[in-house]
């Protein structure tokens, strides 16, 4: 009965050697000899796509109790999703979640580009159940308004008119005292994109003006 007793204990090593768990449709096998030397059959067959409760019978004649059991899990394959990216200008920037809304962890690749439309492929870290994910970030080329010679001068109002060179959402428009230097904080007049002219006021009498249009 001790013997027996220490061969059923050494029964139970057996099951080091079968994965705990798999994701689904990966391979893997089942020990036909046990660590300390016992064969026998496992049943049923490998199932790669459900977890599956396996018995191993040790072999006829073996002096070895039996059987053993042991279950693998088989985690679903999981589809990384995000949200989408909207379309940026030139030279923008933009970030790439490395964590997906439904909690996959992983890499992207290529390096990110703002300069033109790249598809990025994100990676799920190593061992997790997921597929890999594209990703395209559209880069719209920035557009520069054609301007037209400023007309209907008068010391308090002027008004400039520009032609629309691609696809614009709106325009961006600011007046300052020419010399004032490129302006660090741009709040503009927000013009629609079916206008393409502008009556500026409250121009002040021998004062000279610049003028900044931004497509947007």
């Amino acid at each position: 009965e001790i013997a027996a007793q220490r061969v059923a204990h050494q029964m139970h090593r057996l099951v080091a050697g079968v994965p705990a768990s798999i994701c689904s449709g990966a391979s893997f096998t089942l020990p036909a000899t046990s660590d300390n030397g016992i064969g026998g059959t496992w049943s049923p067959a490998i199932n790669n796509t459900a977890t599956t409760t396996y018995t191993f019978t040790p072999n006829v004649g073996a002096c070895a109790t039996g059987p053993v059991t042991k279950t693998v899990i088989v985690n679903p394959i999981v589809t990384p999703t995000f949200n989408p990216i909207a379309a940026i200008c030139s030279g923008g920037t933009f970030t790439l979640p490395t964590t997906s809304t439904n909690g996959v962890i992983g890499t992207w690749s290529p390096a990110l580009n703002n300069t033109v439309t790249t598809t990025y492929t994100f990676t799920p870290t190593a061992g997790l159940c997921a597929t890999t994910q594209t990703m395209t970030i559209t880069v719209n080329p920035l557009i520069a308004p054609t301007l037209n010679p400023v007309t209907n001068i008068t010391p308090t109002s002027a008004t400039i008119s520009w032609s629309q060179t691609g696809n614009v959402s709106s325009w961006n428009l600011l007046v300052q005292p020419i010399y004032s230097g490129f302006p660090q904080l741009f709040v503009p007049i927000s013009i629609p994109n079916t206008q393409t002219s502008y009556t500026i006021t409250g121009l002040t009498p021998g004062v000279q003006y610049e003028y900044y249009l931004q497509a947007v």
